[in-house]
């Protein structure tokens, strides 16, 4: 949604200017987004590093529909960078 995409571009914006941000999601398209992520299931930590290599583990996991929700979410995600940077 719109109104997501602007709390996103926030956080990565608070991100880049040296703020840390502790996201908990169960969704792999917002977690490929971050620059690092951790997956943890029954408490254990079973995947540790970028976003986008834990989400796409993940999404693989989850079946082909979940990984085209990624790869859809960083289309996105690039496109509201450029727009961003445009408008910077």
């Amino acid at each position: 949604s719109r109104t997501g995409e602007e709390i996103v571009g926030l956080f990565l914006d608070l991100h880049a200017k040296g703020n840390t941000i502790v996201l908990v999601t169960h969704e792999p398209k917002l977690a490929a987004r971050c620059p690092r992520a951790v997956r943890i299931v029954d408490g254990l930590v079973i995947a540790d590093g970028p976003g986008r290599d834990v989400a796409m583990a993940n999404a693989e996991a989850m079946g082909a529909d979940v990984v085209a929700q990624v790869l859809a979410a960083e289309a996105a995600a690039e496109a509201a960078a450029e727009a961003r940077a445009k408008g910077a």
